[in-house]
């Protein structure tokens, strides 16, 4: 300050809030198809498409199953209950989640952070799926 007034510099008196926001981290939950029956590991999951935000249980969402895949694979953090339903679209959104193997495996975070169990169900297909399909996955 150069003691020359400055109106448009003047600090007005009053009250001001805020409101602020934590910014809290989760762990993904994936997944898609692979077109082989490999054994399933963390970079394999981590391949797979991820959800776009922390799943919780009731959660649904819904898989892709597309021509020519081998294997269908969900992962999510093992903290979450077991699957309540799998549901075949195009089959008359028939249950089919008897259909499906649930594993555990560890699953890393992103930039290679610390592993976590993750719960894994997937289901083979005996030849390569020769019509695309939608699963709807509710947790």
């Amino acid at each position: 300050n150069t003691k020359v007034e400055y109106p448009e510099g003047k600090i007005a008196a009053g009250t001001k809030t805020a409101t602020s926001a934590a910014i809290t981290g989760y762990r993904s939950s994936f997944y898609g198809t692979v077109t082989s029956k490999n054994e399933i590991t963390s970079s394999i999951i981590r391949g797979l498409a991820k959800s776009g935000n922390a799943l919780k249980n009731g959660s649904s969402f819904t898989v892709a199953v597309p021509i020519g895949a081998m294997r269908v694979i969900i992962a999510y953090p093992a903290t979450l209950r077991d699957v309540t339903s799998i549901k075949d679209v195009n089959g008359l959104n028939a249950e089919i989640s008897s259909g499906f193997t649930k594993a555990t495996v560890d699953v890393e975070g992103a930039n290679g952070y610390t592993a976590k169990s993750y719960k894994v169900y997937y289901m083979d297909f005996a030849n390569a799926n020769d019509k695309a399909n939608k699963f709807t996955v509710t947790i």
